[in-house]
């Protein structure tokens, strides 16, 4: 009995141990992250084949003395974003990097088309990524309330006449998808996401199967509990299917058919699930997160498209209600005119 009770011990001491392993390896702020650009080592496989347009377009970004952008977040973090404004222009588009990288990576390929669109460009360094602070990864759990005081930021410098685009790779996909199931102002026309996972749950639970072969009882389970005492989030409790079911803004879903990090099949069920106009178009060939420098033509010319659709938004819409109202009617008029103005009823 007392061998029996031993080996348990042992067993449970093992998987907890090993669980705060995954979690350190998989959730913590890693020293070897990128917090400015450099040039792409040999040893990234993926990044090494596109590392001269990753190059070509950092270096652009750059030349054009981006702002330093520092704001709080809604537990106190504080985020760096790098900022591009054009002159005069009525839009701006937000690109929200993916894991463990930086945009000036992710999307070196795409600024100058947004750039030649004449939009304002914000590119955030996500929490506990680049120049922002924070410790702990939270695949969009936490991430989606800083793109929401981006958002912000963006409303206050230019007012709400100024349409916002969101855009994101990878976590960042995932990031703008959760957000969208929040409360966001009536000028966010448009989401892009690119190759984006439904929750860090089914990502983790993917990758534990298919590429690391761990077993997701008892591993997964323990993590999940590490994760919810030390970085407080739960896998589960945020994911973009739910986000998706409320959203009504319109969605331009991509993904690479080759994707090995992020399985095709989690967009096709964002995609299934998402409640307003949406679209998937996925590359073929293109491994993940690289959709865009693969197949620049294709992808270009879907995005303009998705933008055009997104500014038939600014048709105005205008409710008439009945003024011959009681005194007792008055205290529930509040109440009645109030979904419609969130939906962006214009009077």
């Amino acid at each position: 009995m007392e061998i029996a009770v031993a080996f348990i011990a042992v067993l449970i001491l093992i998987i907890i141990v090993m669980s705060a392993k995954l979690f350190k390896n998989s959730i913590v702020r890693s020293k070897s992250q990128p917090t400015s650009y450099a040039p792409i080592k040999d040893d990234n496989i993926v990044r090494s084949k596109y590392a001269d347009i990753i190059e070509s377009g950092s270096l652009w970004f750059l030349s054009n003395d981006p702002e330093n952008i520092e704001i709080s977040s809604f537990d106190g973090t504080k985020l760096h974003a790098y900022f591009i404004p054009y002159k005069n222009s009525k839009k701006t588009v937000i690109l929200m990097h993916g894991y463990r990288s930086i945009g000036m990576y992710d999307f070196a390929g795409i600024f100058k088309f947004y750039h030649t669109l004449g939009f304002n460009i914000l590119l955030p360094d996500q929490r506990a990524h680049g120049l922002s602070e924070g410790k702990y990864i939270c695949f969009g759990a936490l991430e989606k309330y800083d793109c929401l005081e981006w958002i912000k930021y963006i409303n206050k410098r230019y007012g709400e006449d100024n349409a916002i685009f969101l855009c994101g790779i990878s976590m960042g996909a995932s990031t703008v998808l959760m957000a969208a199931g929040l409360e966001l102002p009536r000028n966010v026309k448009g989401i892009v996401a690119d190759c984006g996972f439904t929750s860090a749950w089914d990502i983790f639970s993917y990758l534990f199967k298919t590429k690391y072969h761990i077993l997701v009882f008892p591993f997964l389970y323990c993590m999940n509990v590490i994760s919810v005492i030390f970085a407080k989030f739960d896998f589960k409790a945020s994911s973009t299917i739910d986000a998706l079911k409320k959203c009504d803004i319109p969605i331009l879903f991509f993904h690479g058919k080759k994707d090995l990090f992020v399985p095709e099949y989690m967009s096709e069920i964002n995609n299934e699930c998402c409640k307003s106009y949406h679209k998937l178009v996925v590359i073929e060939d293109a491994a993940h997160a690289v959709s865009y420098i693969h197949d620049k033509e294709r992808y270009e010319n879907e995005l303009l498209e998705a933008i055009d659709y997104a500014h038939l938004r600014d048709v105005r819409v205008y409710l008439t209600v009945n003024t011959l109202l009681k005194d007792s009617e008055l205290a529930g008029l509040y109440d009645y005119i109030l979904p419609y103005y969130r939906r962006g009823i214009d009077a």
